[in-house]
């Protein structure tokens, strides 16, 4: 489930929750992913634009020890 509030993305999924926002400009983008029950913060700065910097989420394993299956909208 996708909610939107206050500027962030919400998504909710078995009982956890994650904050997050992508965002390009100028050829640049990066991607904000805070995993709310881990107290984890993933944030990732692209210099050129990479459609590949929108997996950074799947690094959430490395906080949560279980491989992520969750596609978050670009």
């Amino acid at each position: 489930m996708h909610n939107y509030g206050l500027a962030w993305r919400l998504y909710f999924h078995n009982g956890d929750t994650v904050i997050y926002h992508n965002g390009k400009w100028h050829g640049s983008n990066t991607v904000f992913t805070r995993l709310v029950q881990n107290t984890a913060t993933i944030i990732v700065l692209g210099n050129k634009y990479n459609a590949n910097i929108y997996k950074a989420k799947e690094m959430s394993s490395i906080f949560t020890g279980r491989s992520d299956t969750t596609k978050l909208e670009e």
